[in-house]
């Protein structure tokens, strides 16, 4: 089994602020938020998996405002012209990239899920997962994070 590197808070904060920066055309400000969970009663999440030699996932959380400012700036079309697939997209395209990337950085044999997205998630809860690196930023005043999680596995490669 290959050892795993998981990147720094400082490589995903790089990642993350140049798959931003060319999607978004803009800065992602880094910034502290607060770890009490202020994101939870409405937030939208979107995640990759990995799964191989390590396994774990790339989040990618925002609130519901954010995520609709993401995907009107993404698709280049007006906040009220937005729906739910087009935030779907823009945040899942964003956990794709920053999660390739993270893919490439822990090494060995891996394979990417498809992203998957959950719309104004209350909370999200991986019992085999815990959070090692966690970026925050915020964009037009909207907050975003990026966290690396990994989950447990066992000796023979399987997940616990």
């Amino acid at each position: 089994m290959t050892e795993s590197t998981l990147p720094s808070a400082a490589e995903l904060s790089e990642i993350a602020a140049e798959v931003w920066s060319s999607f978004l055309d803009d800065a992602l400000v880094e910034v502290e938020h607060p770890a009490d969970g202020s994101l939870a009663s409405d937030r939208t999440i979107g995640w990759v998996s990995i799964s191989g030699d390590w396994a774990g996932h790339l989040y990618v959380t925002t609130s519901g405002a954010g995520a609709r400012e993401i995907a009107s700036n993404m698709f280049q079309l007006d906040a009220g012209e937005i729906g739910d697939s087009e935030i779907a997209d823009a945040i899942g395209e964003l956990a794709n990239m920053v999660g390739g990337s993270v893919k490439g950085m822990v090494g060995g044999e891996a394979v990417l899920s498809l992203p998957q997205v959950v719309l104004n998630a209350g909370t999200l809860i991986s019992p085999e997962a815990h959070q090692r690196v966690r970026v925050s930023g915020s964009w037009h005043g909207e907050p975003v994070e990026f966290a690396v999680w990994e989950r447990e596995v066992d000796r023979v490669g399987e997940h616990a």
